[in-house]
């Protein structure tokens, strides 16, 4: 009973905080940021796509803070044991949100999707794909069989969950740069 009732007040505040957080972020000119000193990864090995993350200012931080919200609040709910089936509605609910946030903080994608050719923008599609693949790895981290395993396995899983994290935002962040340059040398101000 008081886990539905921290269930019920805990989701809506998370939402509301990363809403508010989407309104600061919609606010900023992604293009007039663009293009300014990159943020360099030096332990991501690869290519240079992967290992700099294109300058779009405080975007890049509050995106990624976001992202790790969401991450946090779906493995709360998948971990926590919460009676009856409140759980699963409740983590598909925030995978939804979480899927279709970018929609909301990016304001330049009504420029982006203006273009015949980026009806949905690599972007948005490479976030939503990401989003459900960490949904569906974090669920199974919280299966029976996953929480049997020995620490080894345990520690390499969660190794696999913090990198297809990291790639989520760094993929996403790389594509919308590489979008924004798009409308950048398109001339679409």
């Amino acid at each position: 009973m008081a886990e539905d009732s921290l269930v019920a007040l805990f989701v809506p505040l998370v939402v509301l905080v990363v809403t508010r957080l989407c309104d600061t972020v919609r606010e900023m000119d992604l293009i007039a940021v663009h293009g300014q000193q990159s943020w360099r990864i030096p332990f991501i090995p690869g290519s240079a796509r992967y290992g700099e993350i294109p300058a779009l200012g405080r975007f890049t931080y509050i995106h990624a803070a976001n992202y790790l919200i969401f991450t946090a609040v779906a493995v709360w709910l998948l971990f926590t044991p919460v009676p009856g089936s409140l759980a699963w509605p409740t983590t598909l609910f925030i995978a939804v949100i979480w899927a279709l946030y970018p929609l909301l903080e990016v304001n330049e994608y009504d420029r982006i999707t203006a273009h015949p050719f980026k009806q949905i923008p690599d972007s948005y599609r490479h976030h939503s794909v990401s989003v459900f693949a960490n949904i569906g790895l974090i669920w199974w981290a919280s299966t029976p069989m996953m929480q049997s395993l020995g620490v080894l396995e345990t520690v390499l899983f969660g190794g696999v969950v913090t990198l297809s994290i990291l790639w989520g935002i760094i993929n996403f962040l790389n594509d919308l740069g590489d979008e924004i340059l798009a409308v950048k040398e398109a001339g679409d101000m």
